[in-house]
């Protein structure tokens, strides 16, 4: 008995601690019916509403058209590393600076880089901490639809940046963005002392972010004197009081500071708002952008592009540039040359060898005067004179257009770069180099022929002589390209650039002959139009006169239509080009445009 009341007594303590477990278990997970799940929803339901309707209102805040007080002056490493917040509504996206939410962003920094494309430029600014890419639309322009846009800034310059936050695939950037150049280098200290401010008093301060009511901007009092005075207004910018136009305490007021310090400095609402405000306005109209010193007919340098960047719709943009502002240069510069031939001939002996060559020229411009002496009796007599001449334009050969250093460099780059694209078809291969880049500029030319950009010259026609070979660096071309990123470039530059670029010409062993009697191709202008288009409408007029509409003169379109039945040249110009033509008769006051929309002769 002694032996197994032991075990008994063991047997029955495991049994009752095996209950009490399963007792105590059953107490704290409670009863079936009570689900962990229905507190969590009860405390989370009220929690999206509130999320929803808050994202909303400072989507609503940011997006406003007259969003200036909204901008978020800073650094281009924060620009980068800024939290996007992703509400339950996803279209109210935005964007965080600490504790602010932002939406636009605008920085100051060195232009180390720029992209120009077709319809916009990528531009990269660094200010020290990160390198920003800033993207800024090109309308386009409609009187030179072939125009690369001009950027608004070269490397090099201290530019300031406004645009909108977008995230890109590494990190993020500026789109719809605003440039322009800085004054001095004193806009940079300045630009970090209040961002050091802000971030001390705003970004990161503790209290919880609340929307500010409409502040009245001092747009009203201020600009004014800064239209008088810009040193002034750029040296005190921020600081004058603007507390008592805003009485209200509390979310009008932008920086979290104590209320005694808002009555005496009102530092609080100043500097955001008059940086921001001194920034738009200077945005709206500023004079850094209207003296242009650099040429407005000038290309980026082939060898400043990337052969990745060539495409056939740059290389076509390239060609147009050359035959538009090549031929024209050279003829302005024979006229220079017979008006001071004399220095011309002490400074440059070679340059009158060229010359010589087009000799039957002027013989060309008497040629066309007997034409034009009719037209003295309408008005303008000189007018006529000096502007008949110009029609007369040098037009340009293949074999000319393949011998430009310039052209056939980013030829070659366009074919390596289409070939590296269809290096695994093995047919393009077979074919070597020299036979595709031919192709290149013969499909180019008939491309712009087709646009009616250019049109073939007939055999009288004088035509540019051929480049000279190791022409090297000189002032046509400086005035045709962009050499350098800065406006201020040494000799030595030029120098380098041109031994360069003379390693860089093409072989004219690889090249073959120019042929006798090859085509050439001129520019299309209004110039070029006005004298066969005042023709078509005087011919046209002399028909409409002996017929009932006599009293109405052709439109535009029957123009057009005549011009391309009288001449084989001008089967592909359009209505607008002819209107350009018009446009410029009307300008010399030998052409009408009547409210009808027809055209008379005057």
């Amino acid at each position: 008995m002694t032996v197994s009341s032991p075990c008994v007594t063991a047997t029955y303590d495991r049994e009752a601690m095996i209950e009490d477990f399963r007792r105590v278990t059953r107490a704290a997970l409670g009863p079936k019916t009570q689900s962990p799940a229905k507190p969590q929803i009860i405390h989370v339901k009220p929690i999206p509403s509130l999320s929803v309707e808050w994202s909303e209102r400072i989507w609503n805040w940011l997006s406003r058209p007259n969003h200036a007080d909204a901008v978020a002056p800073c650094l281009a490493a924060e620009v980068i590393d800024m939290d996007e917040v992703i509400p339950k509504n996803k279209s109210a996206t935005y964007y965080r600076l600490g504790r602010v939410p932002c939406m636009h962003a605008s920085l100051v920094g060195i232009l180390v880089g720029l992209i120009i494309y077709e319809k916009r430029i990528i531009y990269y600014v660094d200010d020290g901490t990160a390198v920003v890419e800033c993207a800024v639309r090109y309308e386009g322009d409609s009187r030179d639809p072939y125009a690369l846009p001009t950027p608004a800034a070269t490397e090099g310059d201290h530019v300031r940046v406004k645009g909108k936050v977008v995230s890109l695939r590494d990190g993020k950037g500026l789109t719809n963005a605003v440039i322009e150049r800085c004054r001095s280098e004193a806009d940079v200290l300045q630009h970090r002392r209040l961002v050091k401010g802000l971030y001390r008093q705003r970004y990161e301060d503790s209290t919880p972010f609340q929307i500010p009511n409409p502040i009245p901007m001092p747009a009203p009092t201020v600009p004014a004197q800064k239209a008088e005075d810009p040193q002034e207004a750029h040296q005190q910018p921020s600081y004058r009081p603007v507390a008592p136009q805003q009485p209200q305490p509390g979310p009008s007021t932008i920086f979290p500071r104590t209320p005694s310090k808002n009555r005496t400095r009102a530092f609080p609402v100043s500097p955001a708002l008059s940086e921001i405000s001194a920034y738009t306005a200077s945005a709206a109209g500023s004079p850094t952008k209207t003296p242009r010193t650099a040429s407005s007919h000038q290309l980026r340098h082939p060898t400043r592009i990337r052969r990745q960047d060539t495409t056939t719709a740059l290389f076509r943009t390239y060609l147009m540039h050359y035959i538009t502002h090549g031929p024209s240069r050279s003829a302005s510069q024979e006229e220079s040359d017979d008006e001071f031939g004399f220095e011309e001939i002490i400074k440059t002996p070679t340059k009158r060898r060229p010359l010589t060559d087009l000799t039957p020229r002027p013989n060309k411009r008497l040629h066309l005067t007997p034409p034009s002496t009719p037209r003295a009796s309408a008005l303008p007599s000189s007018t006529s004179m000096l502007k008949e001449p110009e029609t007369t334009e040098c037009g340009v050969t293949m074999s000319h257009l393949r011998r430009v250093p310039e052209l056939a460099l980013l030829a070659s780059k366009l074919h390596r770069h289409l070939s590296e694209e269809h290096a695994s078809q093995s047919r393009h291969h077979t074919e070597p180099a020299k036979v595709k880049i031919k192709r290149l500029f013969t499909k180019t030319l008939i491309d712009l022929h087709k646009r009616g950009s250019i049109i073939i010259m007939g055999s009288e026609g004088p035509v540019h002589p051929l480049p000279e070979r190791g022409r090297g660096w000189d002032r046509e071309d400086s005035r045709l390209w962009k050499a350098s990123s800065g406006s201020g470039q040494t000799q030595g530059g030029d120098v380098s650039r041109a031994s360069t670029r003379r390693t860089q010409e093409p072989d004219l062993d690889d090249l073959s002959d120019a042929e006798d009697g090859e085509e050439a191709y001129v520019a299309c202008n209004a110039r070029l139009l006005a004298a066969p288009v005042l023709s078509v409408l005087k011919s046209l007029t002399a028909k409409g006169s002996r017929t009932a509409h006599s009293r109405r003169g052709p439109t535009t379109a029957r123009i057009t239509e005549a011009l391309k039945r009288r001449d084989d040249r001008w089967t592909f110009m359009g209505d607008l080009q002819v209107e350009e033509a018009l446009q410029l008769l009307q300008s010399e006051r030998r052409a009408r445009k009547d409210a009808s929309g027809t055209w008379t002769v005057l």
